[in-house]
């Protein structure tokens, strides 16, 4: 775009920007006619507003936080939560509900033509879609987009800057194709492959083993318990197989593998780089951060703070985590949860996250069926993002966070026409 580095760090935030004003919009149209704003229920609200307050808590009561930065991460993790109370005044019907999820559809499939244009495109291709340089700027407008790293390396990234952006979006369009209605069984395995293909292609392990997982989940869990048995030892032996085989062969194939290679997590160096990466915030960040007196509200939602504080506490961190820590910190992002709003604060996210789950999950009355595609679509997003918050920082992810929300407020939604519907029939 051809702005100035400012202007387009700031064009940046309009699609927030553009729920915020939706969600105050409604809310003030609303109130003026004398209805009240509708709520997830099951105790999610209060739980949400007493996660909010203990967030601003560790705000005040750690001095030296740039309140900036720890505001900005806040919202990060919380913005696309507003989509669900905008879906609940807005109410959708279940024509427009299908519709929206038609639409999410063609984004994905418009983003994976591209992703396929740039593998077979090549390094010429990919340089042609290598994001803009952003030079100047602070926190936390300044964004360093991972596509430019390894230029060198044809991992897809589509229009999106990020390769795992585009892992994440093909991850949605993978779950959502898992629940839509086959046309027939070899399109329907045709359009999971293809999209499987493509987040491997993106070169990020986490997304490409979450959503195997979730392949291997869903198949494991249809039918009785017989037949689930038998799928899961059939599965145990060609895996146990398989590894077996792999690992026979592992130190000829895996030779001089670079950090790049998807099966660099296979090579003795891969444990050396991690102890300074994602192992070494396990292994030294969390006892850190749980034995310090901050562990009930946390240091702060400030990763450069928290950097601080822990090259002078005298360590035995490398200097190479210590240099990197506001850099990888999130790429654990659970940990960094516990960093940042402590024990208190993400025991609070957790039972959120599990009340949405029930929500979702329970049927309002025995006559009526709520278990649709979008809610299976939308619980199946959920457990996908507490293991992909393992690695990366899903919740914070525009190409994974905007389409959860999504669904789960179209679930939500769905979840209360099925109870008013309930509330209407005669019951006999």
């Amino acid at each position: 775009m051809p702005v100035p580095d400012h202007v387009y760090q700031w064009l940046r935030q309009l699609p927030d920007v553009m729920i915020f004003i939706g969600v105050v919009y409604h809310v003030v149209k609303r109130t003026l006619k004398g209805r009240g704003i509708p709520l997830i229920g099951g105790h999610a609200d209060g739980i949400l507003l007493v996660f909010v307050l203990s967030a601003i808590v560790s705000l005040i009561a750690n001095p030296g936080i740039d309140h900036v930065i720890g505001l900005a991460n806040l919202k990060a993790l919380l913005r696309y939560v507003l989509i669900v109370y905008l879906l609940l005044m807005i109410a959708p019907r279940q024509s427009q509900r299908i519709r929206i999820v038609r639409w999410v559809m063609v984004a994905v499939g418009v983003q994976a033509a591209v992703g396929v244009i740039q593998y077979f495109g090549g390094p010429p291709v990919h340089n042609f879609l290598l994001p803009r340089a952003i030079e100047g700027g602070g926190e936390p407008l300044v964004k360093i987009f991972t596509g430019a790293k390894f230029a060198s390396v044809n991992h897809l990234m589509g229009t999106m800057g990020d390769t795992i952006s585009f892992g994440y979006l093909m991850l949605v369009g993978f779950i959502i194709s898992l629940f839509s209605r086959k046309d027939s069984a070899s399109i329907y395995f045709s359009k999971l492959s293809f999209f499987l293909v493509l987040i491997y292609l993106t070169g990020s392990r986490a997304v490409t083993l979450v959503a195997v997982l979730v392949a291997l989940f869903y198949y494991l869990s249809r039918g009785d318990i017989a037949q689930k048995t038998i799928r899961a030892l059939s599965w145990f032996l060609i895996v146990y197989c398989a590894s077996g085989l792999f690992l026979i062969f592992a130190s000829t194939l895996l030779f001089g593998q670079s950090n790049e290679s998807f099966f660099y997590i296979l090579t003795p160096g891969y444990i050396e780089l991690a102890m300074n990466q994602r192992l070494g915030i396990v292994f030294y960040i969390l006892p850190f951060s749980l034995l310090k007196t901050n562990a009930l509200f946390g240091f702060g939602p400030d990763k450069y703070h928290f950097a601080e504080l822990v090259a002078s506490a005298n360590t035995d961190l490398s200097a190479v985590l210590l240099r990197v820590l506001p850099n990888v910190l999130e790429d654990v992002y659970w940990i960094a949860l516990v960093v940042y709003y402590g024990l208190i604060g993400v025991s609070l996210w957790i039972f959120f996250l599990r009340k949405i789950y029930l929500r979702i999950e329970r049927e309002p009355h025995p006559s009526c069926v709520t278990r649709h595609n979008i809610s299976s679509a939308a619980i199946y997003l959920l457990a996908s993002s507490v293991l992909l918050c393992f690695f990366n920082q899903a919740y914070e992810a525009r190409s994974f966070s905007f389409y959860l929300w999504l669904l789960i407020g179209l679930a939500l939604v769905q979840r209360r026409q099925a109870e008013r519907h309930s509330i209407r029939e005669p019951h006999h």
